[in-house]
Order: C-alpha cells, then structure tokens, then sequence
C-alpha cells in the first residue's frame, strides 16, 4: 500500500504550501504516512487523461490510498470530476478528500457522492438561474433597458468590408459566392447585408 498527495499547483505559492499543509495535517489525523507527494502545475481545464493525475490514477493499485484538498483539485468540469472518481473507485483505491473529510472506498460510496454532487449542482443552476431572473425583473422594474441597445449591431467580422460587399453586389454577383469568398457562411452574409442596408 502507498500514500499518495495530490496537489495541483497555482501562481499563488501560498496556496500550494497551504495544500500540501492541510494534506499532511490530514494524513496524520488519519495514521496514514505520506509515501509520495504529486505536484503538478497545469489548469484543470485540461483533461485529467493528458495531466500527471490521469497517470497517476492508472498507476493506482488496490488498497492505495489517495489524498486531495479538494474536488476542485481534480477539474471544473462536474461530469469530469465524477469520471475521475469512478475511475479511483474501480482501482479499489481509498480516496480522502482532506477540506472536508470525506472518505471514499467503494462503489456505494462512489453512488452515494455522484448523487449528492448531482443534486448540488442542479440547486446552483437552479438558484444562479432565479437570481438572474430577479435581477432582471428589477432592473426592468427601475426603468432600465435590457439588452443590447436599438440600433447597435454584434461585432462582424464583415465588419469594414461594406464597401467591398456592395461593389460585388451591383455587379450582380451571387450572395453566396461573396460569403464563401470572404470565409463566412452564407446565412451571416445574409444577415450582415440585411441588417447594414447594402441590399
């Protein structure tokens, strides 16, 4: 059996000591001695397969125990995340998450998790969505526009490109042909003549 940390490093070195602080305190609330240290500075927006985690993980042998600080440790991505603890979970590894003392070790706790994850999830979006939705209501409430002002367009990258556009048009020169000549589809191409007036 070996003790593995995982600390993801950050451009703050406070928080990296601050990781590697609260996994060894953990480590010895819990009788465990940390064999190896894993530090890795990489975004976790980067899949965990193409990180040091992912090798890690495949190199994980029953009965090994794996620490972290946190889920955030693992990525940002929540199906991600719960990947990544199905695949420590079929290695028959003990994970501990440190931040919160959660102990995780087989597939009824994996379950147990996945579900409480998921439910955290859909009450943030839940909420994230209702509080946009008020703030909405209230800044329409107050007299406020919302959107994009009348008369304003998104950027185009046609933008500049009127002139041009129209010295093809009166040529008689077919709407599609210009689009794919200028690299854009013809539905945009459509649509930025309509909206500039070059028709």
């Amino acid at each position: 059996m070996k003790v593995y940390g995982y600390v993801r490093m950050t451009a703050d070195s406070q928080d990296v000591e601050q990781q590697k602080t609260e996994i060894f305190h953990y480590a010895a609330l819990n009788n465990l001695n940390i064999d190896e240290i894993i530090e890795e500075a990489v975004s976790v927006r980067k899949s965990y397969k193409d990180r040091t985690l992912g090798t890690l993980i495949e190199n994980l042998k029953p009965r090994d125990v794996f620490i972290v600080c946190g889920f955030s440790n693992f990525s940002k991505k929540f199906l991600e995340i719960v990947e990544i603890l199905a695949k420590i979970v079929e290695k028959q590894t003990y994970l501990h998450i440190a931040t919160v003392k959660l102990e995780l070790w087989d597939e009824q706790h994996f379950q147990l998790l996945a579900d409480a994850l998921q439910l955290v999830r859909q009450v943030a979006k839940s909420m994230i969505s209702t509080n946009t939705k008020e703030g909405l209501a209230r800044l329409k409430a107050e007299g406020k526009t919302l959107g994009r002002p009348k008369g304003t367009w998104k950027k185009n990258k046609l933008d500049g490109k009127e002139a041009e556009i129209k010295n093809f048009l009166s040529k008689n020169i077919a709407k599609s042909y210009i689009a794919r000549m200028m690299g854009v589809s013809p539905q945009t191409m459509y649509c930025f003549i309509k909206t500039r007036g070059l028709d």
